[in-house]
């Protein structure tokens, strides 16, 4: 068996010492043979409780539960024991989670009732199917595509403008996928209600009600299908709420008393709202915590001027050009770059207090940033 030279400091100082070692046995036990011989020599390994014993070779820290063959290891360089500090966990503690619907939620299902409201006005002013006869049995194709086409466009400006991105793009992408998902529903739906036409009027008023779930189901999942690389949950989101804002569109249609225009309008909208909400809404909800802009120099700022951030495990929201949110390991921390002439130093405040590089944003947090107040909201706890 080979002889090592072991470099190791104990309570006498600095010392070296030769041991033999095994080649195919694990270096963990034999490490321990080598421990206990040094302490039945009179010494100890110097370090502290919190410190943890680690084996170098030649710079590099040895995985102990292999062996010196696996290792590769040779008598040439020494072995040196060494007490290193354990990495800490950084434990925060935060004032309690309270359940909220984020602004964004409801945002989006306005931003949807309204992208619905204006394929009304579209309709009625260029005389599409007779102006009120808007989906009055069955999300008729044209009409539908219209629809889709204002909903998605309308409500991709709208989470375009409340993430700080492209408007223009937003509403290109959000129409198109829109107007594709509307056609599609709109066909599926014709043919649905097709078939329930031939059915007795109790299964006919089925039939109504189902052709309004098909078409927002299909109209949903399509715009959903816009972040199908990043989160397939958001496809599920657009089927369920899209479905859910069909069926109450189909059940005030169908079933409502009153004057039809109105109804079909309100149906419009439901849709609308479902959708919208489902484009934004859950994923707000699943995100581990949110930053939305309060105010800008003292004014408040109402869902017209929202900005709104989702912040998760490994994401960086830039506020300014030199400060950076960050979130990692459950933790939020505000990361500060040096000045430049392109980016002079600012005040930042979180909590009240003047910040510094890798300050930590605990939960309800107000940040205080180039006349910008912003909140820090945690959707659910660090442990959940």
């Amino acid at each position: 068996m080979p002889t090592y030279a072991f470099e190791f400091s104990t309570d006498r100082g600095p010392q070296s010492a030769q041991f033999t070692l095994d080649d195919d046995r694990p270096l963990q036990s034999q490490i321990n043979r080598v421990i206990e011989e040094i302490r039945l020599s009179g010494a100890e390994l110097r370090g502290r409780h919190d410190e943890r014993l680690t084996v170098v070779w030649n710079g590099t820290e040895l995985d102990a539960a292999r062996t010196p063959r696996e290792l590769r290891l040779t008598p040439d360089r020494p072995i040196q024991l060494r007490m290193v500090g354990q990495r800490r966990k950084l434990h925060v503690t935060e004032p309690p989670v309270e359940p909220f619907l984020p602004k964004g939620g409801y945002a989006g299902a306005l931003t949807g009732a309204g992208g619905a409201l204006l394929a009304w006005l579209i309709a009625t002013l260029v005389d599409v199917l007779g102006g009120g006869g808007i989906l009055a049995a069955s999300p008729d194709v044209t009409m539908a595509t219209l629809l889709g086409g204002t909903i998605g466009g309308i409500g991709f400006l709208g989470m375009a403008a409340r993430g700080g991105l492209s408007g223009p793009l937003g509403l290109l992408v959000g129409t198109t996928l829109g107007a594709v998902g509307g056609a599609a529903g709109g066909a599926a739906s014709v043919g649905a209600a097709q078939l329930a036409s031939h059915l007795p009027w109790q299964a006919f008023v089925i039939g109504r009600i189902a052709a309004w779930v098909v078409f927002g189901a299909i109209l949903g999942t399509v715009l959903g299908a816009r972040w199908a690389r990043q989160d397939l949950h958001r496809l599920a989101d657009g089927m369920r709420f899209g479905a859910l804002g069909g069926g109450c569109g189909g059940l005030c249609v169908t079933l409502l008393p009153g004057p039809a225009d109105f109804w079909l309008i309100v149906a419009a909208m439901l849709l609308g709202a479902g959708i919208g909400y489902a484009l934004c809404g859950p994923a707000l909800r699943r995100a581990a915590a949110i930053l939305d802009l309060e105010s800008v120099e003292g004014k408040p700022i109402g869902l017209s001027g929202l900005l709104e951030w989702v912040v998760d495990e490994g994401t960086e929201v830039p506020l300014t050009e030199r400060v950076t949110v960050g979130y990692e390991g459950g933790t939020c921390q505000l990361r500060l770059l040096a000045e430049s002439a392109s980016a002079p130093v600012e005040t930042v405040m979180v909590g009240g207090r003047v910040a510094e590089d890798g300050m930590i944003v605990r939960n309800g947090d107000r940040l205080d940033v180039d006349g910008w107040r912003l909140r820090f909201r945690r959707v659910r706890s660090v442990s959940a």
